[in-house]
Parts: structure tokens; sequence; C-alpha cells
């Protein structure tokens, strides 16, 4: 099961350290470019998720309604597929850090439970 909840860049950056598993949809506008990342942690390992599918049921939410099974079923394909990035901690936490004096920042925090 799947819990889901809107944090704040700040909130993410102190979670992260106690966190074993957790999964998040980041998007921000900024001035250039449109900065959108799936990010994945398991333990001490980080991955970057490219699925632009799986961002699209996660962040569009008035085009589309998303099922638990079929979240965890995309991140397992992705993974399966070879679609992520390794990144390290400094790195996330430096976008973090980026990402918490913009003021329209989106992160959508999912938690696996039993």
């Amino acid at each position: 099961m799947l819990n889901r909840q809107m944090i704040e860049p700040k909130k993410m950056l102190n979670i992260l350290s106690t966190l074993r598993e957790g999964f998040f949809a980041i998007r921000c506008q900024l001035s250039r470019k449109t900065y959108q990342v799936l990010l994945y942690k398991y333990e001490k390992d980080y991955f970057l998720l490219k699925n632009p599918y799986l961002f699209h049921l996660l962040m569009d939410r008035n085009a589309y309604y998303w099922n638990d099974q079929e979240i965890l079923d995309s991140i397992e394909a992705t993974f399966d597929e070879n679609q992520y990035y390794p990144t390290s901690k400094e790195w996330v936490e430096l976008d973090l850090s980026t990402l918490k004096l913009k003021e329209n920042v989106e992160i959508e925090w999912f938690q696996f439970e039993d």
C-alpha cells in the first residue's frame, strides 16, 4: 500500500536521513525549464527514474486516476528495463537545498506500507 502526501523541500531534506524506503515525484517551474524528477530511495541508495509515463500518472492528477498496484508495477518495470540512474545523497541534498528557495515546488512523497 502507498501513502501519499505533499511535502516541502525542507521537510524532505529532514526525512531522507531516517527514511529506509521512499519514492518521490518532484516538479518545479524554473526560469528556463521545468525541473521534473522521480527519485527512489532504498536504504542508502538513491535512483533517478526515467519514466515519463509514471511521472504523468503521479503529477497530472486531473488527467488520470492511478492505483497503488499500477504505480508499484511501473516502478518495478522501470528498474527491470534499466531506465534509472544511480545518484548520490549529496546531489539529492544539493537539489533540495536549491529547491527550498523556490516557491512553486511540488513534491509528492509515497510511503510504502504493508
